[in-house]
């Protein structure tokens, strides 16, 4: 998992001469997921792009969306599910516990190609075979766009973020 400052100064106060192990350098994406960008000037034109590239049903058949807050996650829902009806889902903190894990359930059983979500399910989640991981925006912390992406190319599965 990613250390972060706080974690690690925690560990500084109350630990004497720990050892730290390293599986990967931090911050280092894996080989199996490749990454593409589009520099997209505003909202709409990146729904419009969003549109085009997820209505190859077949390369994107499972399709993860982060959006930088509730309120955009719930705007872009609308706008994704007015063009593709009963195949997404969304997902974040104002939800209720019930319609956050119906909706990962849905996602992972393959009910539902499309989920949009916040941080909220960034880490922790072994959401099965995501081809795609789509940044609506980048986040903030590099950290937060590993965790983001590494939804994608799980147990030696090829992934795209």
């Amino acid at each position: 998992a990613t250390m972060t400052q706080d974690v690690e100064a925690l560990i500084d106060d109350f630990f004497i001469a720990p050892k730290k192990i390293f599986i990967a350098v931090s911050g280092t994406p894996l080989d199996n997921i490749k990454q593409i960008s589009y520099d997209v000037p505003n909202f709409y034109t990146k729904v419009n792009l969003l549109h085009e590239l997820i209505s190859n049903k077949t390369e994107y058949s499972k399709v993860l969306i982060f959006a930088p807050n509730k309120r955009n996650a719930d705007r872009l829902y609308d706008c994704v599910k007015e063009e593709f009806p009963a195949q997404s889902c969304v997902i974040h903190s104002n939800k209720t516990q019930n319609y956050r894990l119906r909706s990962i359930e849905q996602f992972n059983k393959g009910e539902k190609r499309i989920l949009i979500a916040t941080d909220v399910i960034a880490r922790g989640l072994d959401l099965a075979e995501v081809t795609h991981v789509i940044n609506f925006n980048t986040p903030y912390f590099p950290e937060n766009y590993m965790h983001r992406i590494g939804r994608t190319g799980r147990a030696e599965h090829e992934g795209t973020a």
